[in-house]
């Protein structure tokens, strides 16, 4: 992977695709990808659609809690002073 590329697992786009997807890849165990193929059959989708779904909403999840902890904690000294917390 060259400096400038994104983090572990990312790969190159597919030709025409101009940056929008990226591919994903790492191991899991074999348990693991059965329940994921079965809760993905169970929505009519793909695994790699309902990976997609569980990890946008994960991320959606994680962002909200960032956004409410740098909302509700300026001006105190556990917030870093780059994001509005105070020295101590």
């Amino acid at each position: 992977m060259a400096p400038h590329d994104p983090p572990m697992f990312s790969r190159r786009p597919a030709a025409g695709t101009a940056g929008e997807i990226g591919e994903l890849r790492g191991n899991c165990p074999k348990s693991l990808l059965s329940a994921l193929d079965a809760l993905a059959m169970a929505r009519n989708l793909d695994r790699t659609a309902y990976v997609n779904q569980v990890l946008d909403a994960h991320v959606a999840d994680e962002v909200h809690k960032a956004s409410v902890l740098v909302r509700t904690l300026r001006g105190n000294p556990f917030l870093p002073d780059d994001l509005g917390g105070t020295p101590e």
